[in-house]
């Protein structure tokens, strides 16, 4: 039984965003970024987490059922996008949570301590 609630995204977000810090507006201006990549890392993990979803479909109409106050989510199109740009950033991320020796782990996040498998 998973006991991972909605709110607990926002901790895996802290997270990602300790290993990645976020890129600082474009100072000439421009339009602003409606999902980050740390977002969409974190949405990809915790619906795995969650709701395991086979496809970026899958995902995308979860996050929007379940998280359309938390986060704006852009168009479909837009969304695959960001998770192409993300794959990189959470390759990175896994790779640091899930060595043996490490001393944070992806089990004993704050997240995902209440998660009995």
């Amino acid at each position: 039984m998973r006991l991972l609630r909605a709110h607990h995204i926002t901790n895996l977000v802290a997270v990602v965003d300790s290993f990645l810090p976020r890129a600082s507006a474009n100072p000439k201006g421009g339009r602003p970024v409606i999902l980050h990549i740390n977002e969409t890392i974190a949405l990809m993990l915790f619906s795995s987490f969650v709701a395991p979803q086979r496809t970026l479909k899958g995902i995308y109409n979860w996050a929007q059922t379940y998280y359309y106050r938390r986060f704006r989510l852009p168009s479909y199109k837009s969304f695959v996008r960001k998770c192409h740009q993300a794959l990189a950033g959470m390759l990175f991320i896994l790779d640091k949570l899930l060595v043996k020796d490490a001393p944070l782990r992806l089990w004993t996040l704050p997240c995902c301590m209440s998660v009995s498998w």
